[in-house]
């Protein structure tokens, strides 16, 4: 294991990316996004497997860091080499993953940045935001029901009913890459609504 993490942190290259698409990263620009994902996934998944074995948290954990990628990108400074930045994330979420010695990554987890916004965003009369688990989850239900059918429907189907991605792509008529842009991309707009447009409960 360890000679696989520092394999992955000092040796693995990256495909070339380009100073216009980092830019169009950093403007949070989605067919850039789109793109970044289609050019780096393979790239990206075949390193999670070799050190996991592990289909599904390969799959999970890919889609973690291409969210943290598109979180963090901001504070990339461009005089830098762009690969050991990326390589750097890649390998702090495989620790995050091993430290945690759990096979899979649930909702909850994945879901952690969404769930503290709605705590701090939606209680502005409760001097520490939302506390009770419950009402973080039912405010999570209505900014999912805001979201496009499309983006709705997958959220729904890869988080609360479990599906596969080779199920919803079958399901969906879709190709299974094209099911994990949208599901990175759901999150991404759930996160964004949050942060726009605070809720209540009664809404």
């Amino acid at each position: 294991m360890l000679f696989l993490l520092i394999s992955i942190k000092k040796r693995s290259c990256i495909p070339m990316i380009s100073n216009e698409l980092i830019e169009k990263l950093q403007a949070a620009d989605p067919l850039a996004q789109h793109k970044f994902f289609q050019q780096q996934w393979k790239n990206v998944y075949d390193k999670i497997f070799s050190a996991t074995g592990d289909h599904y948290v390969a799959d999970e954990t890919s889609i973690l860091i291409f969210e943290k990628v598109f979180k963090y990108i901001g504070n990339y400074d461009t005089s830098r080499s762009f690969e050991p930045w990326f390589k750097k994330i890649i390998y702090n979420t495989l620790i995050d993953y091993f430290r945690s010695k759990t096979t899979s990554i649930s909702f909850d987890e994945i879901s952690s940045d969404i769930i503290n916004k709605i705590s701090q965003e939606n209680a502005p009369e409760q001097p520490f935001g939302v506390t009770k688990e419950e009402d973080k989850y039912e405010l999570l239900e209505l900014y999912i029901k805001k979201l496009n059918p499309q983006y709705k429907e997958i959220i729904i189907k890869r988080f609360f009913e479990e599906k596969s991605i080779k199920t919803i792509a079958e399901e969906m008529n879709i190709s299974p890459g094209n099911v994990k842009v949208r599901i990175l991309r759901a999150k991404t707009l759930l996160t964004s609504l949050v942060s726009d447009a605070p809720l209540n409960k009664e809404e």
